[in-house]
């Protein structure tokens, strides 16, 4: 959602600060270019004032494009690798800008990154809110044309509607790069909230790690996103490879990138304002800088037992009651537990991904980041599969998706048909063979 109905005085306001704030030398710009662009059914779609020229948001200097309603995204292809280098202040390794104002949380239009090195596995950069309850990892919409060219849509939760006023389906003509039905588009991405009742605009309050949530002005040296910041300024689109996990939310070792995609992360009408929506006004990758590299000692303690992490910082905590209760000692260091700057959490019932993410951060170095599996003392849940029957012509393949994570999937005849730790399954031969599925806590289905 552009902030178009600001009054005139304003609006100079604003149009003086970007003469001020980002007009960059030509050195600035970014040596990428854009390889996919896809703005989803929004009052911006199939409109040429915001995003017709991409690429300039590689120029270094501001220019604003959006990516309209939730899935609505844009892939950079760098020609250079983007590292993952402790020689970046804060271990922040590039930076996207929006359009956000210094607000908690009225104009967020959160934009989740995900990066890859082929540009065919991706991974998600996890942002403050990634661990939360509310956030879906594996949420999609297909949006539907209409016969006056408006949209609905059915999600993956079952739910349908007519998208926010004012959303055409995008044209196949403006968005080249992509291929998708003129008529159906499924987008699939991580879903942070949704609310499609027509409200006041309120949308998400993130804290750090996301495009478009919070003011910022471009720039090649990266700020701190991890201080204590009450006005919420200054530390949007900071991104470190580090924060790199996989779809189970587990961290991810890649010590560069090559591709980096922004995606619009909630589906939320803001009523006469129009949609949530990320915008983007410039990329910039962080310098190499010279700089004491500081690491805390770090204690942490789960319900009152300090906790042995492995190689990887991860500890799986067993036997765990119904509450969970952390705490961390690191001197003079910023410390976030999930979503929280503070150093002691009570989870009274365990979070619902069975995970809290630690990250302790000192000085101008890069953050420390704890895992702590915390899935015992989750609730049991009864192991469920999408489907109890599937038939299959021979080479096709089907997904089989369970409620519970980190299950393993076996055959009874792989010489009939396979499957992989996904849960896809493969027809190989004429025959019938049966797929099990069993949970960490042996569950079977």
């Amino acid at each position: 959602m552009l902030r178009k109905s600001i009054s005139i005085i304003l609006s100079i306001i604003m149009i003086l600060s970007c003469i001020s704030l980002n007009v960059f030398a030509e050195d600035n710009a970014v040596n990428a270019k854009v390889k996919e662009y896809l703005v989803a059914p929004s009052q911006y779609t199939n409109n040429p004032y915001y995003g017709a020229n991409i690429e300039n948001t590689l120029s270094g200097k501001a220019y604003t494009a959006s990516l309209g309603n939730f899935g609505g995204y844009v892939i950079y292809e760098f020609n250079d690798k983007i590292e993952n280098s402790d020689k970046h202040r804060y271990g922040i390794d590039f930076m996207i800008s929006g359009n956000a104002f210094n607000s908690a949380a009225t104009t967020q239009e959160p934009g989740q990154v995900w990066v890859s090195q082929d540009g065919t596995t991706w991974y998600a950069l996890a942002g403050s809110e990634h661990y939360e309850n509310e956030t879906n990892w594996d949420y999609s919409v297909t949006y539907q044309k209409t016969e006056t060219n408006t949209s609905t849509y059915v999600d993956s939760l079952g739910e349908s509607g007519n998208v926010c006023a004012r959303s055409p389906y995008p044209l196949k003509a403006n968005y080249p790069t992509v291929d998708f039905d003129e008529n159906s588009l499924t987008l699939s991405g991580v879903l942070l909230r949704k609310n499609l009742t027509p409200s006041t605009a309120n949308g998400i309050s993130t804290s750090f790690g996301y495009v478009d949530a919070l003011s910022w002005k471009m720039s090649n040296l990266p700020v701190n996103p991890y201080v204590e910041n009450p006005q919420q300024n200054a530390k949007d689109g900071q991104f470190d490879i580090s924060w790199a996990v996989d779809k189970d939310g587990m961290p991810v070792h890649l010590d560069w990138v090559k591709y980096v995609k922004v995606q619009t992360a909630t589906f939320i009408d803001g009523g006469v304002f129009g949609e949530k929506s990320t915008e983007i006004n410039g990329v910039n990758l962080a310098e190499d800088e010279d700089f004491a590299d500081s690491k805390a000692d770090v204690k942490i303690t789960v319900n009152g037992q300090a906790v042995t992490f492995d190689s990887n910082n991860y500890c799986k905590l067993d036997n765990l009651g119904k509450g969970v209760d952390v705490r961390v000692t690191a001197a003079d260091s910023n410390v976030y537990i999930n979503n929280e700057r503070t150093a002691e959490k009570l989870f009274s019932e365990a979070p619902s991904k069975g995970l809290v993410r630690v990250i302790v951060q000192t000085g101008d170095g890069e953050a420390q980041i704890f895992m702590l599996d915390v899935s015992s003392a989750l609730p049991e849940t009864e192991l469920k599969l999408s489907d109890s029957e599937i038939s299959l012509d021979r080479l096709d393949s089907k997904q089989i998706k369970a409620n519970l994570k980190n299950v393993t999937w076996s055959s009874s005849d792989e010489d009939i048909a396979s499957v992989d730790s996904d849960g896809n399954v493969y027809a190989i031969s004429e025959g019938t063979a049966t797929i099990t599925a069993v949970s960490p806590k042996g569950q079977t289905a």
